[in-house]
């Protein structure tokens, strides 16, 4: 029997696979099926979700920093959850807790210290933000998806056939099972183990190799920085030449191919006002003349001739078209298109209507290849395939 086997058996043993009579549209990924009226959940996917949370969990406790919330308040499930935060604030101080007994304490996280300062035997919530919420009953705690949502905490939660898609879609790390004491009790020891293990990995480096989460990107960043540094840029007069065969068989495949530029991204958000394609990357190339140029060299080496067709639309038309003239004494065929040229301007589909065609986001590009004879054209040259940028 394998490791896999065992773990599955360990989860029908659980009754983590009984779902509830009702099932969710967006649940039926998890089920099987139903027997007897309830829906029967998956336990291989059961098992992927939960190796996908404990991994999360895992990489989340390395930094030193971080901090989780186990919320509960089903009376059954408590005493688990009391063991299992007593053992992990044993390791790891102050970074585990299952304070919650009041909606509004995540995003009113100053409130638990007013309330702790005036009474000190009122403990509502635990006064440090957390990196991680964990839910256990989550049909429960409605408030908490809204709240961690609003602050931009990950939410690994238990769910169930019958939750709804409005909590659902708000939690990151689902754990679809039946919520049973049998398997809060597996999932609470599996956390412990999980914790306790990169405790144990973090103590064997020694205190002076320890790094927050910010250190190993920030190194990380720096060591890809380093290393784009030292990229050797070969000309494509210098790449090692192709047998007869393979420059017979690359010809062949060119002659068929014809590329599609669309210039519609603006570079706004770049600090730039005109189309993306124009903005300056490495020593003055812009993406459009990289682009040009890559086919150039293929045309003069293969002796071919690839169209370049920029679909254009009327926000960076002007602009595109403005820069292809310092293009004008190269060996590359290029043909702008503007958004709505050669088109007819029908509406979308009506009612009665449904042989015509529904534009989509580059509908009207299309319309201006057919309408232009440009598509038969290609057609009639043998240009069959494309290349999309």
């Amino acid at each position: 029997m394998t490791i896999h086997s065992v773990v599955i058996q360990k989860l029908l043993t659980t009754n983590a696979h009984i779902g509830r009579q009702v099932a969710t549209h967006h649940f039926k990924q998890f089920t099987y099926g139903f027997r007897n009226r309830q829906s029967i959940i998956d336990s291989d996917k059961t098992l992927i979700c939960l190796r996908n949370a404990l991994n999360f969990l895992s990489c989340l406790s390395r930094d030193p920093s971080s901090s989780f919330l186990f919320i509960n308040t089903n009376p059954l499930f408590q005493p688990i959850i009391d063991e299992m935060t007593s053992r992990v604030t044993s390791l790891i101080p102050e970074r585990a807790s299952s304070l919650w007994k009041m909606r509004g304490f995540l995003t009113n996280s100053c409130s638990p210290k007013k309330f702790r300062s005036r009474h000190k035997k009122l403990v509502f919530a635990p006064t440090k933000m957390p990196d991680c919420v964990v839910i256990f009953d989550t049909e429960r705690k409605s408030s908490v998806f809204l709240e961690a949502e609003r602050l931009g905490i990950p939410i690994v939660a238990l769910v169930d056939s019958s939750m709804p898609w409005e909590y659902y879609k708000k939690v990151t790390y689902p754990i679809p099972a039946n919520d049973s004491v049998q398997f809060v009790y597996l999932i609470c020891n599996m956390i412990t183990k999980c914790l306790m293990l990169e405790k144990k990995k973090d103590g064997a480096k020694g205190p002076g190799k320890k790094a927050t989460i910010k250190d190993r990107v920030e190194s990380t960043s720096e060591s890809e920085g380093s290393a784009s540094d030292e990229v050797l840029v070969v000309p494509y007069e210098n790449l090692a030449p192709m047998s007869c065969a393979d420059v017979a068989e690359s010809k062949q495949l060119l002659d068929k191919l014809v590329v599609v530029k669309y210039n519609g991204a603006l570079g706004k958000n770049m600090s730039f006002g005109g189309p993306k394609s124009l903005i300056e990357v490495k020593n003055g190339s812009t993406p459009l003349d990289l682009i040009v140029n890559q086919i150039q060299s293929l045309n003069s080496k293969y002796g071919c001739n690839i169209p370049l067709l920029l679909m254009n639309p009327k926000n960076t038309h002007n602009d595109i078209v403005k820069a292809l003239e310092k293009y004008s004494t190269l060996d590359v065929d290029i043909h702008p298109f503007e958004q709505g040229e050669h088109t007819q301007h029908e509406s979308f589909v009506s009612e009665g209507c449904e042989d015509k065609w529904q534009s989509s986001k580059h509908g009207a590009h299309f319309l201006s290849l057919m309408n232009s004879g440009t598509l038969d054209v290609l057609l009639a040259q043998g240009l069959v395939k494309v290349i999309w940028l």
